[in-house]
């Protein structure tokens, strides 16, 4: 059984899926316990675009924000995890997704990672490939994901 549980969230419908996988993941075990991220990839070309169109946004404001709403969408998943009966812990992470994710399990013990089969950005996706095939490759940990 699973007792280290990984949900990376970025609140694309693939990944409230993920969520409620990793909830009945969590709910086979009483000992198992409940970790949800979000990575918040801070792209130089876009706090610079950003902050240039509303002229009033510095980077470090650019970034608090980006920060913030990290926060808020973790807080969606929490709720729905908690309603289910379960107290998990959140964290908002910085940097490249895969990367970031692969990193957080292996230093936190996690035994399995789940996320959605696509996220967001569709776009980056096309160009340096998707986080959950990066993190496949990069992960020590079991892997599922959720389409």
């Amino acid at each position: 059984m699973y007792t280290s549980i990984l949900l990376a969230y970025d609140g694309s419908e693939h990944s409230k899926r993920a969520l409620h996988a990793a909830i009945e993941c969590a709910k086979l075990s009483p000992d198992a316990q409940l970790k949800i991220v979000h990575v918040v990839r801070f792209d130089h070309f876009e706090e610079g675009v950003f902050s240039q169109m509303t002229g009033m946004v510095s980077r470090a404001e650019y970034r608090e924000l980006m920060l913030k709403e990290g926060e808020k969408i973790l807080s969606q998943a929490k709720a729905v995890a908690e309603d289910a009966g379960l107290t998990p812990t959140y964290e908002v992470l910085q940097g490249d997704p895969a990367r970031a994710i692969a990193d957080f399990a292996e230093a936190h013990h996690v035994d399995l990672i789940v996320m959605g089969r696509r996220g967001l950005n569709a776009l980056q996706e096309l160009f340096i490939g998707s986080v959950s095939h990066r993190v496949l490759q990069l992960a020590k940990s079991a892997v599922l994901i959720v389409k």
